[in-house]
């Protein structure tokens, strides 16, 4: 007997709820949601019932058309002037059923665009970063404050007394194409009729030009290759071609040829490059790139052990990390003018070993690698490790007033720590290896 009670109680409680959850209005909603479209425009209408409508049926009202069914969507793909007006909507579960309350409401503005209203858009062919400029003719001359928009969306406006009314977008992107169109109203007459143009269309193309540089990432010594590359043959033609570095630039004349050569490139030559084509009084300027040459790198410099008992061997090992062997490493100890020994590594081979027998103590001190290359068969460039101290232990038998001795110069070595290594290379500034990279020109 309960059971029957309970499930007309929880089938009227359901059906109750439902009545109730459809007493929300929907909303409706545009797209464009423009204020004011011209004939020809597509234009959306949504009703949106919730996600938990249990609505099937949507019903439509224009306000000189009444009630109508439809769907969710109310699309007007040909806008002419009889679709303005005002629109709602609202939904039920069944035809017969009740329905919610009507939607908000769309004031939908439909005009022709006017024949006395023009509008015109400089340059014609229009690229990145170059200006826009819009310009609204009417040929009467009032006192007409002229609006501006793009895809129904306004712009900015124009105060003029006499002539057309113009606005400039500045340094445009892709983002600014699309469809351009101009009002305007007189001052004296605020609540006057409103002049509308057509659309204009503005297509804005990307940037023609583009830097490109090989090798991608260059050292020390080669040989750079900067080309200006165009893609667009009637924007650049037979342009004039400039190359930048930092802004600066780098070819004074200004020539047809679309490539910049820099045959030895140094560290100095890094920077931020850019280039620029001069074509029918356009200047179509490539987006910079960042070029970093590399220098050499120092060598690995390791050694045994740096206390070494008096008469016995010590043994350094001197490396490269670089792309091809060296020519040559040398073994510096400071003070001296020449290297101690000079090594050139066996064929496929990027390190030495340099060994100094029966150390005593006028061989201590400082020690320094010099790794030498050969650049593009025309330079030589070296770049030296960083020091290794090594010392002498003292033995037992030595006297104490020598060994005190041997220290005191061995403290004031440490503490003056400088390395000197003369040489008649001319060095070229490398980042933090500016004092030890060095090159030449050869024959």
């Amino acid at each position: 007997m309960d059971r029957p009670w309970s499930f007309l109680l929880i089938l009227g409680m359901a059906s109750q709820s439902a009545a109730q959850g459809e007493t929300t209005a929907p909303v409706l909603t545009m797209e464009p949601p423009w204020v004011r479209f011209l004939t020809g425009d597509r234009i959306v209408l949504t009703c949106d019932a919730g996600r938990r409508s249990l609505s099937k049926n949507y019903i439509w009202h224009k306000s000189d058309r009444g009630d109508r069914p439809g769907e969710e969507s109310y699309t007007i793909m040909n806008a002419s002037k009889n679709d303005t007006g005002v629109y709602k909507c609202k939904t039920t579960t069944d035809s017969s059923g009740p329905s919610t309350p009507y939607s908000n409401t769309i004031h939908v503005n439909i005009t022709e665009p006017g024949r006395t209203t023009t509008i015109e858009t400089l340059p014609e062919i229009l690229w990145v970063n170059e200006n826009l400029l819009l310009r609204c003719h009417f040929p009467f001359p009032k006192d007409a404050i002229y609006t501006f928009y793009r895809e129904g969306f306004r712009l900015g406006e124009a105060t003029v007394s006499n002539g057309s009314g113009t606005f400039e977008i500045q340094r445009v992107s892709v983002e600014d194409k699309g469809r351009y169109r101009c009002e305007l109203h007189f001052v004296n007459f605020p609540n006057g009729p409103i002049y509308s143009s057509a659309y204009k269309f503005v297509d804005i193309k990307d940037i023609p030009v583009r830097l490109s540089v090989k090798p991608e990432t260059p050292k020390d010594g080669d040989t750079i290759t900067l080309s200006c590359e165009c893609s667009d043959s009637d924007a650049c033609g037979s342009g004039q071609y400039s190359f930048y570095r930092n802004n600066s630039l780098l070819n004074s004349d200004s020539v047809s040829h679309n490539d910049y050569l820099i045959p030895q490139a140094t560290v100095m030559d890094s920077g931020r490059y850019h280039c620029s084509v001069l074509s029918n009084s356009l200047t179509h300027t490539a987006k910079s790139v960042e070029m970093t040459v590399r220098s050499l790198n120092k060598p690995r410099f390791s050694v045994d052990s740096y206390v070494i008992a008096d008469g016995e061997s010590v043994t350094f090992n001197c490396s490269s990390s670089q792309d091809s062997p060296g020519i040559a490493f040398y073994l510096y100890r400071q003070g001296q003018s020449n290297s101690v020994n000079v090594k050139s590594p066996a064929a496929g081979m990027h390190s030495v070993t340099f060994t100094i027998n029966k150390i005593d103590h006028s061989k201590i001190g400082y020690y320094t690698c010099r790794y030498e290359a050969e650049v593009n068969k025309t330079r030589l460039c070296s770049t030296s490790s960083d020091p290794l101290s090594i010392s002498v232990r003292v033995s037992s038998s030595i006297p104490i007033r020598f060994s005190l001795a041997a220290l005191i110069v061995l403290g004031i070595v440490i503490i003056l720590g400088i390395e000197f290594i003369p040489t008649k290379r001319k060095p070229v500034p490398a980042g933090d290896d500016a004092d030890a990279v060095y090159c030449e020109t050869t024959m």
